[in-house]
């Protein structure tokens, strides 16, 4: 059976058109004090086929660096920077001060003003080598092929490139306790100091 009569049957068995393009599971979220039942895509974003084990295989991406992807994710989204495809009918943009004007800014919430900071502090402390590419694949969606035609990359040079990107995000998200990483240093020298040999 070709790809497209697999398709096709399970459209005929979802009846949904959308859902042949998808990959349902069920998983437990806790909501405030309960348990909730929710059906989740894991094809949607393009760091779940990444995390995901396959046939034994180990997973590219470790949990932190998953977690943090998707945390930049939750972000990006909440701070409501995705461009609009459509008309905005919300009467608060068109209440005005004193002047009859009123900008887009003062009709945000806390929430939303606090997602676009930690968003800008995220992206920040990455660097803009990796900002661009956390941008297209994480908050963006974009496939690992696209970013690496719309950027001229190289083949799989977009994978390696997120791997870094990621695994800065993640030191971001959950910096080492000072001194657990970084060696010691006893002493810095010049010239023609010499070190004093220990004794135990």
């Amino acid at each position: 059976m070709t790809d497209v009569g697999a398709a096709f049957l399970k459209r005929i068995e979802i009846g949904v058109f959308a859902d042949q393009h998808r990959e349902l599971e069920s998983q437990t979220v806790k909501v405030g004090d309960l348990l909730q039942a929710v059906r989740r895509n894991t094809a949607e974003s393009p760091l779940s086929s990444l995390f995901r084990q396959r046939q034994g295989k180990k997973s590219w991406l470790s949990p932190a660096e998953f977690d943090a992807g998707e945390r930049l994710r939750s972000d990006f989204e909440f701070s409501q920077l995705m461009p609009r495809t459509t008309s905005s009918w919300d009467p608060a943009s068109n209440v005005g001060h004193a002047n009859g004007r009123r900008t887009h800014e003062d009709n945000l919430s806390d929430r939303v003003l606090g997602a676009r900071q930690r968003l800008q502090n995220a992206l920040s402390d990455v660097g803009p080598e990796f900002s661009s590419v956390l941008l297209d694949i994480c908050c963006f969606l974009k496939g690992l092929e696209q970013v690496e035609r719309e950027k001229q990359w190289p083949r799989r040079s977009a994978k390696l490139l997120l791997k870094s990107a990621l695994s800065a995000l993640a030191r971001h998200y959950n910096p080492a306790s000072e001194g657990a990483t970084q060696p010691n240093i006893l002493h810095w020298a010049e010239g023609e100091y010499r070190p004093k040999m220990r004794t135990s």
